[in-house]
């Protein structure tokens, strides 16, 4: 209904101007669209109140809050709900608002659908690299609102988006319609909350998380507002020290519980993540730690400082959550993903915004340095070798596929896939810690392959580069087997 009322209202103003049209031919096409957009709102504002720079605005809510605040200076930062239509058509072009996303069927799940936290500063000449600042029609609407306001915007092309348009398409908020140029468009316009000091806010806002979801006090810090509770520790106590590197599998949240990042492929499907990114992503995160805060790092194994000076007092084993201020994450300016694309599906890979000033929750489980025989951390080979006894049953273990044994005894292997072919070799295969040429037997442990599903999918004759030189997970028991101390009566594999 709505989109036909914008539809017949442009065809309205086009007829009024026809005439005039015709008789002014030289007019510019910047004046034509100023009556333009002044003959719609004659036509279907006409209670409209301008304001003071070009915009229109109805007051569809008053606020009724006590000392409710007006965004005063450009060091205020504000919290906006909103949904932007062209007002030609009425296509919604952005939305703060996840049911109107579902409606028009625009809604994923890696967008969060809350208001946006942005400083009160005017759209600008650097608009399009900054991400922050407000189109100068919202920033003249809510020089006059009030926290609880709810207003309806009418915004000329020129206080919009002006002649280049805007696409909110991989920005986080992803598949709204694109807005052409020199489009006016009607904002639905909420003032959430007024923030003068958005790091005093911030830090009551992890002080009370810390306090009220975490039972922990005030004064149990790591460092200033960021906070560490230990859930549970595993068999492998040994403290991490600086300059390790560590593997972590990690939940991130925002206060709210929403989930904007993981590498558990589990947590991943359950928030329904798992669909916007690669299947890589679901491993182990390596982390070096203290590397956050080195002057000149060439370390890849990078997190923000907070994660990493929490990581710093944890153990191996150990799953702690840790929420910290952006002091210690994305600061100021928040993280505004890029999106890029997956060769191997063809599909984007897409992320979540973390707007500035925003703290950060994350749920952190340490590997054990040599694994704990679950299929979420396996025993290493250096676990296998030297630190298990001589049976065990029912565990994981993992490590690259670098040969086969030819024989009864593991130091005659085959390491190199044409001579693996050529043997037929199906019932075994050799797993180290490295997947590289100058591997040696003695580096590696055997794994017999029963008749069955997993021969058929491990094997290397008949799998080849899907196997070889790859890393897989494997599940039975540790017996000896080929004259060392290798897997058995294997059941079930991952790869």
């Amino acid at each position: 209904m709505r989109k036909k009322v914008f539809a017949c209202a442009v065809c309205a103003v086009i007829g009024l101007l026809a005439a005039s049209c015709a008789k002014n031919e030289d007019e510019s096409n910047e004046t034509l669209r100023e009556r333009s957009f002044e003959a719609w709102i004659q036509l279907y504002a006409p209670n409209a109140e301008k304001l003071d720079g070009g915009i229109y605005v109805e007051k569809l809510k008053s606020s009724e809050q006590p000392g409710a605040l007006t965004p005063a200076d450009v060091d205020t930062w504000v919290m906006i709900n909103y949904t932007g239509r062209t007002m030609a058509s009425g296509d919604v072009v952005v939305t703060r608002d996840p049911e109107i996303a579902k409606y028009q069927g625009t809604f994923n799940y890696y967008t969060h659908y809350t208001p946006d936290y942005v400083p009160f500063t005017p759209y600008n000449s650097i608009y399009y690299g900054s991400d922050l600042n407000l189109i100068v029609g919202n920033y003249l609407a809510l020089g006059h609102m009030k926290e609880g306001d709810q207003w309806r915007v009418y915004i000329p092309s020129d206080l919009a988006y002006g002649s280049s348009g805007y696409s909110y398409e991989y920005s986080g908020f992803g598949g709204q319609n694109a807005l052409g140029a020199n489009i006016p468009v009607v904002m639905d316009l909420e003032l959430v909350r007024v923030v003068k000091d958005p790091e005093k806010y911030e830090a009551s806002l992890v002080q009370n998380y810390a306090v009220g979801q975490l039972n922990m006090n005030l004064t149990d810090t790591v460092r200033t507002n960021l906070y560490l509770k230990p859930i549970s520790f595993g068999k492998d106590t040994a403290t991490i020290k600086k300059d390790s590197t560590v593997s972590i599998y990690y939940v991130g949240r925002f206060l709210d519980g929403f989930v904007f990042d993981t590498n558990i492929e589990d947590t991943a499907k359950k928030y329904n993540l798992a669909q916007y990114a690669s299947s890589g992503k679901y491993e182990p995160l390596s982390v070096d730690v203290g590397a956050s805060e080195e002057e000149e790092t060439t370390s890849t194994n990078v997190v923000v400082v907070g994660m990493d000076a929490a990581l710093a007092k944890m153990v191996y084993g150990e799953t702690a959550t840790m929420v910290f201020t952006s002091t210690y994450g994305y600061g100021s300016s928040g993280q505004f993903p890029t999106f890029t694309a997956n060769s191997s599906t063809g599909s984007v890979d897409r992320g979540t915004i973390i707007p500035p000033y925003t703290p950060l929750v994350f749920e952190v489980t340490v590997a054990p340095q040599y694994g704990d025989g679950s299929l979420l951390f396996p025993y290493t080979t250096y676990a296998v070798q030297h630190l298990l006894d001589d049976e065990v049953d029912g565990v994981w273990v993992t490590g690259y596929v670098n040969g086969v044994v030819d024989g009864s005894d593991y130091k005659q292997w085959i390491d190199t896939l044409t001579n693996i072919t050529e043997a037929g070799i199906k019932d075994n295969l050799m797993l180290g810690n490295t997947n590289g040429s100058g591997t040696k037997p003695e580096d590696c442990f055997p794994v017999m392959l029963p008749e069955g599903k997993v021969r058929d999918a491990l094997n290397i004759p008949d799998n080849q580069g899907t196997v070889f030189r790859q890393k897989i997970k494997v599940f039975g028991n540790i017996r000896k087997y080929k004259g060392t101390r290798g897997l058995v009566d294997v059941t079930d594999y991952r790869k």
